[in-house]
């Protein structure tokens, strides 16, 4: 009954944690591109360090970019 149980909320949970994810990485960027004065939709995420831009699916999502 327990396993029934979990795998109902299973969905809603996977949901949660990506969008949690998602907002988690956009307020990294508002924490770091504000007191810089950058803007927050433009320019594109980039490395701080060697200003290589990161490509969009690949590396700027939070759990794709890890994975890949």
């Amino acid at each position: 009954m327990f396993k029934a149980q979990l795998l109902e909320h299973l969905p809603a949970a996977i949901f949660v944690f990506i969008l949690g994810s998602c907002v988690g990485s956009f307020l990294n960027v508002v924490v770091y591109r504000l007191p810089r004065n950058i803007r927050l939709l433009t320019p594109p995420s980039c490395c701080p360090s060697c200003n290589h831009q990161l490509r969009f699916f690949r590396e700027n999502l939070p759990i794709i970019g890890w994975l890949s």
